[in-house]
This record gives C-alpha cells, structure tokens and sequence, in this order.
C-alpha cells in the first residue's frame, strides 16, 4: 500500500512572532530543557526585579507599573491578580505597553473575569497609539471574532498596519490570508512579499511558508533547492510542518539528494510532535520499509494516530486506511 499525498492542502503560517545549510535538529527532549531552563532564569529574575520596581509603581510611573506586572506574570505560582491590577494602573494613564498586556488577560481571563469587548477596546486603545503587537492582535481578534464582533476588512487593516510596521508574525499572517484569498483578494505575488519579509527576521511559518511558495511556484518562480533551503532554516526553529515537507522531498529527491532514510527520521521527529501528513507518511514508510526497518504493526499505529483525527482528509481514504489498519492487525 503505497502513500499518494504529499502536501498539505494550503500554505499555513502558524504564528503569532537561520541558517542556510541547515544540521538536522537537535531532539524535541533537548529543546524543550532549555526551553525550560530559559524560562526558570527569566522567572527567576523577574523575582528579583519585584522590589526594585514597586516603590516606583506605587508612585504612579506607568512604565515601572507596567514591568512590574509583567515581572508577577512571569511564572507559574506568582500574582496574576496583582499584575492586571498594575496592567490597569497604567493602562488609565494611556500608557500602550499595558493596555495591549491588560487587553491580552483579559481576552483569555486571566487574572480578571474573561471579558472579549473589553479586551477589543484596550487592543484599540494601544494600536492606535501605533503599537505593531496590539495592530496584530486587534486584527487577528476582530478577523476571527465570532458573532457581531467580527470585523474582516478592518482586521486586516490593522493586520496590515502591523505588517507595515515590520512585525514578522503580522507579515506571514497576512501573506496567509493573500495566499488563500479569505477576507482580502488572492494576491499570491503579494503574498510570497510578506513572507520574505517576515523570513527575513526569522520567522519560522514565513520561513516554512516560502518555502512552500518556492516549491510550488506560487508567486515566485519554482525552485525547489531553494525550497529545501528554507525547509531546513524552518525545521531549525522546530516547525514540524517543514520537518515533513522537508521528509517528501528527501523522500523523492525533489530539490535535493534522495535520502529516504533520512527522509523516514524527519517524518518520525515530526509526527511524534503530531503532525498528521507525517504521522500518515511514517506509517507507509514502517509497513513498507522505506528508509526504515519494516515494522507493519508501529506502521499501522501511525496510520491509526492520523485516521483518528481525520487524516487523511478525502472521501473514502480513511475507510480504506481503516480498514487496511484492521487487516495487518488481524494478520499480526
């Protein structure tokens, strides 16, 4: 049973906010400790950037109000209440920085009940005082907002505001929104533009997303070596998406030496992490033994993984998944 989808339907930018001969990454357990270790010394100092801050915030400065929130924000166990009691100190004195901060707990409830039209009038508030960050977020609430709430043109207004401002998660978001023509014309020229912008500061889903326009020639010639350039730049910032694009064409020799045994390893890293189209590929490569050691049951697992979320999505492919799953069960 061979596979027969190699790309995702459409572009993706994953975001809100290199290297060109990429080394295979590094594993997701490394990452994720110094991840972790990164997060402790940032908690760590924030702890001890609290007295220095206060007697200043309690003086009224909105600057010194709004850090130390952030500071009581910074970890798990700290004041969250505190520090939207600071966020909004500030944020009554006009200062940006905390009306974004203020709005952003309360869009998500934390530290304060959850209140979405509230959030939207802070988010207003800081983006028209020319804040890129609040432009962004002002644009991707009013964009996606459910019910009367949503506002698509003036979404990506304020998306395009913050794009034009240079900040990188705005850039490739709205070079998504170009690319499939939802809420603003198909422009797919305009949208290979943005993501080179937002790639140019590092962007992992502009990165990814580029890569995708080079691959297939949307908006820019086709160039798959310079695709499997920017995959590699991607998966260095540990997007799965491009760890399985990066697989296919290391797997077809598309844009580079064909590898499938390393084409079989980025399919593994990527769907361990759950990414659907790798977990589906991973499970051929097992039941076949492309690239790999032939492991039909670890194959159909992978397969069943991906079946269970819908994967792949055609009418009648995950019937016959299933049903191909269920044979080399029964055979085992």
């Amino acid at each position: 049973m061979g596979s027969s989808i190699e790309s995702s339907d459409s572009l993706t930018a994953e975001g809100s906010a290199s290297k060109a001969a990429a080394a295979p990454p590094a594993g997701g357990g490394a990452r994720d400790a110094a991840d972790i270790a990164s997060k402790k010394a940032a908690e760590q100092t924030s702890l001890e950037r609290i007295p220095a801050l206060r007697p200043a915030a309690d003086q009224g400065d909105p600057a010194a109000q709004y850090e130390l929130g952030q500071c009581l924000q910074a970890g798990w166990g700290l004041d969250h209440q505190a520090a939207v009691r600071y966020y909004r100190l500030a944020a009554e004195q006009g200062y940006g920085p905390a009306q974004h901060a203020l709005a952003g707990c309360l869009a998500t409830g934390t530290g304060t009940a959850q209140d979405k039209a509230e959030a939207l009038r802070y988010y207003r508030l800081a983006a028209d005082q020319g804040l890129a960050v609040a432009q962004f977020d002002l644009g991707f609430s009013l964009f996606y907002e459910k019910g009367d709430a949503r506002d698509a043109a003036e979404g990506v207004r304020y998306l395009r505001l913050a794009a034009d401002l240079g900040l990188a998660a705005a850039q490739s978001h709205l070079g998504l929104l170009l690319t499939q023509g939802e809420g603003v014309e198909k422009d797919e020229i305009a949208a290979a533009r943005y993501y080179q912008m937002a790639a140019e500061q590092g962007n992992a889903e502009a990165l990814h997303s580029l890569g995708r326009c080079l691959e297939e020639g949307r908006g820019l010639a086709q160039d798959e070596t310079e695709a499997v350039r920017y995959y590699r730049l991607a998966v260095e910032k540990g997007h799965e998406s491009a760890q399985c694009d990066l697989a296919i064409c290391l797997e077809n020799g598309r844009g580079v030496a064909k590898d499938e045994a390393e084409a079989a390893r980025y399919y593994r890293l990527a769907a361990d992490r759950g990414d659907l189209r790798a977990q589906y590929q991973l499970g051929h490569c097992l039941i076949e033994g492309r690239g790999v050691a032939k492991d039909e049951a670890a194959g159909a697992r992978y397969l069943q993984r991906a079946a269970d979320r819908g994967y792949p999505p055609k009418p009648g492919v995950i019937a016959q998944v299933t049903q191909a799953i269920g044979s080399l069960f029964r055979s085992s």
